[in-house]
């Protein structure tokens, strides 16, 4: 996984290879669009761990970096 940030500390961008990357890239664009930030990913329920569940877990420490 590779992600890319803009100057805000936005998501910006993203590459992904792996058997579940169309399930990442649908959260992944969710996030790009809505600029969505490790508060507001915090807050986010998962009804069930899925990949998706993992991906939010990496980045929210990615989002707090500076």
């Amino acid at each position: 996984m590779t992600f890319i940030f803009d100057k805000e500390n936005h998501l910006a961008g993203a590459a992904i290879m792996s058997d579940d990357a169309g399930v990442y890239i649908d959260m992944l664009t969710i996030i790009i669009e809505k600029k969505l930030g490790a508060e507001d990913l915090g807050k986010m329920i998962f009804s069930f761990p899925t990949p998706t569940y993992g991906l939010i877990g990496t980045l929210i420490p990615l989002f707090l970096k500076k």
